[in-house]
């Protein structure tokens, strides 16, 4: 797994991470870390930075993705078997399921764990353009990119933070 530096404290890590610039969020992303599966519970999640690419600042993209993860608090919870379910507020605002499965990345070169949401209880539109990627970084943080289906530079919009809670 990748790790953490040595900040301890919630905020601090939070801090850290939100102040890095894209290109070191990239390469943390883009480590050769032995590819894991979250601990099982729940995370925090926090809006990091923007992916400069054209499918971002696609109307539809830019409206959501600050309307559900920039303004809106926002996490997940992570199962035993491989599965878990993106929540806002709190766990019990449930959202959308998805199957975690590690593989090559959709949109970087590297292994990941996609979150798939193609068996979620959502509209069938909504399922079909779902999609994320996760990087484990120790027992208490992950280290995503969210967006839709699509190849890199439109597909991937964002990155984001998990924190166990």
């Amino acid at each position: 797994m990748a790790s953490l530096s040595t900040p301890t404290n919630t905020a601090e890590i939070l801090a850290g991470f939100r102040a890095k610039p894209l290109s070191e969020l990239e390469t943390i992303f883009m480590s050769a870390a032995p590819l894991a599966y979250p601990v099982p519970g729940n995370y925090a999640g926090t809006w990091l930075k923007r992916i400069e690419n054209s499918g971002t600042y696609k109307p539809f993209n830019l409206i959501s993705q600050w309307l559900m993860f920039e303004i809106t608090p926002f996490g997940i919870t992570f199962s035993a078997d491989n599965t878990g379910i993106w929540y806002f507020f709190n766990p019990s605002l449930a959202a959308g399921n998805f199957v975690m499965q590690n593989g090559p990345s959709l949109w970087r070169d590297t292994q990941a764990v996609a979150l798939n949401y193609e068996t979620a209880k959502l509209p069938g539109f909504v399922r079909g353009i779902l999609y994320d990627e996760i990087k484990v970084l120790g027992p208490d943080h992950a280290l995503g990119i969210g967006g839709f289906k699509g190849p890199a530079g439109d597909g991937d919009n964002f990155f984001f933070l998990l924190t166990r809670v």
